[in-house]
């Protein structure tokens, strides 16, 4: 049960710390678009080694709701926190900076969904009815193919597809 409940988290909900600020950017500190998807995606690919990690950590054979709780807990908090991390960075154009803060608030939307209702978790990565799909919905406009790897559209492969140009 608990590669289950916590695998199904692990690829469909965001966790982990967030390393935020990588430098770059332009004279007045401002990213472009190029330089806000590479410290974004580094910042979900920080999300997503300590969100398998956080889930290695869980205790063998406990109980869901224990799984769950510690899912709750531990994980998703930090990946929230990641999220705000990529709604912090400075960006050039105010579209993408806008889309940035819609991301962060739909985050935070789904975090509130999910700790207010047990069935939110046992959705997972399933994308109709998955809390997180609206920020993931986002993040693959904004190009962030790193951030809510299992709820991007992806190829035939199981990459992830570009949206936009």
């Amino acid at each position: 049960m608990r590669s289950s409940v916590a695998g199904l988290l692990a690829c469909g909900i965001v966790a982990g710390i967030a390393i935020a600020g990588c430098g770059g950017g332009s004279d007045d500190g401002l990213l472009n678009e190029q330089e806000f998807v590479a410290q974004g995606n580094e910042i979900c690919q920080g999300i997503n080694e300590d969100t398998i990690s956080a889930v290695a950590e869980l205790p063998d054979n406990a109980p869901p709701n224990e799984i769950q709780g510690l899912l709750r807990e531990n994980v998703l908090p930090i990946g929230v926190e990641g999220m705000h991390a990529i709604g912090d960075l400075a960006v050039e154009d105010e579209a993408t900076a806008r889309r940035a803060g819609q991301m962060v608030s739909a985050t935070d939307k789904g975090a509130a969904q999910i700790n207010g209702d047990d069935k939110a978790l046992q959705r997972g990565s399933a994308n109709e009815g998955n809390p997180l799909q609206p920020a993931a919905d986002i993040a693959t406009e904004l190009k962030l193919t790193e951030c809510f790897p299992a709820l991007q559209p992806q190829d035939a492969s199981g990459s992830a597809l570009q949206v936009g140009p």
